[in-house]
């Protein structure tokens, strides 16, 4: 197997692929049946939890990695010998761009089935005969920054919707 792929790359979503619209309807209704439930309405909107942001934004965080993802598409009906070539080629290209960018990878690079059909970047129209890839990998910021994040005083305050 190549050194960017699993074992589990699914090259047969090039064969049958569902439609992702297919895809969503059914993942849903499968929640739905499972007994999971709608959000419920509060009273009071929360304050920012500045201790959380402290501990996102945290200097010792600058060095974790963090995931990405980009996307790519093939043919339908290719041949997993054209596609791994395909999938070889953009990842590469992902990888030298994320460098150049000042990015190191930290982790395995997976290649996964994306949307069908594929839509065109430019009009948004679906491409039927082609198929989109998710290629998702973790990565390192090479010279991390300080960030410093000022807050207005009213963020830190809870807001309280009144009912009718």
């Amino acid at each position: 197997m190549s050194r960017y792929f699993a074992d589990d790359t699914n090259v047969s979503a090039l064969r049958s692929p569902e439609p992702t619209a297919d895809k969503m309807v059914r993942r849903a209704n499968a929640r739905r049946t499972s007994g999971q439930t709608a959000l419920v309405s509060e009273d009071t909107i929360p304050a920012l939890d500045v201790a959380a942001l402290q501990r996102k934004y945290h200097p010792d965080r600058a060095q974790a990695p963090r995931p990405f993802e980009a996307t790519f598409r093939c043919p339908l009906g290719m041949s997993k010998q054209n596609f791994e070539a395909t999938a070889h080629g953009a990842v590469g290209k992902w990888i030298d761009v994320m460098s150049k960018k000042g990015w190191d990878l930290a982790s395995e690079v997976r290649v996964r089935p994306g949307i069908y059909p594929a839509p065109d970047l430019m009009t948004g129209i679906p491409l039927l005969d082609q198929r989109e890839f998710c290629i998702t990998a973790s990565f390192t910021l090479r010279a991390p920054k300080p960030v410093r994040i000022e807050l207005p005083r009213g963020w830190l305050e809870p807001v309280v919707i009144g009912r009718n």
